[in-house]
């Protein structure tokens, strides 16, 4: 819990820093991009943390990250800054945090939608967008995969709010409602 206020507030910083100096573009890039090598190197994030490795080699090793990263200085700093106050391991957070802010920035929401049948999938796509954004009042963007998995219906996840409409979903609930039915019994 601690750790998320903490990336929100990092992540805030930097967003007014962009913000002030006009390059959010340039900050939303950086935020993508870290977001990225983290989830395709997660031992990446753990050698940073390493404080068995010494800190002029972390730092070293950073700097390089965020030169093949083609990061701005100002990200760069922010991530040397988190690694010498020993709150590197929330710069996934932090990135996360800066690309939801931008999307807030500019009034924009992406949503996560799974369905099941791949023939639905851009009018479920188009329908959800339209629905959200009426209820949101931001242009919502979906991305769409396929999950035979749910059998019928869809999944859409935006934030921290998930609505299940699948299947799936409603023979998950049908099973917990027969289950804490016969507890009473």
């Amino acid at each position: 819990m601690k750790e998320g206020i903490v990336a929100k507030r990092y992540a805030k910083g930097l967003f007014d820093l962009a913000l002030e100096s006009g390059k959010i573009d340039q900050l939303e890039t950086d935020a993508a991009l870290i977001d990225a090598a983290l989830r395709r190197v997660p031992l990446l994030l753990r050698a940073l943390e390493d404080e068995r490795i010494a800190i002029n080699r972390r730092i070293a090793t950073a700097v390089e990250i965020a030169r093949a990263l083609e990061l701005a200085d100002f990200t760069r700093n922010a991530m040397l800054l988190l690694l010498t106050r020993k709150r590197i391991s929330i710069l996934g957070a932090v990135a996360k945090d800066v690309i939801a802010l931008v999307m807030s920035q500019r009034r924009l929401a992406r949503a996560s939608v799974r369905v099941a049948d791949e023939s639905l999938a851009l009018e479920t796509k188009r329908k959800i967008e339209e629905v959200l954004g009426d209820l949101l009042k931001l242009k919502v963007k979906c991305d769409v995969s396929v999950d035979k998995q749910l059998i019928g219906g869809f999944v859409v996840k935006i934030g921290d709010m998930r609505y299940d409409a699948s299947v799936a979903g409603e023979l998950e609930r049908m099973k917990e409602r027969l289950v804490s039915g016969a507890e009473g019994i």
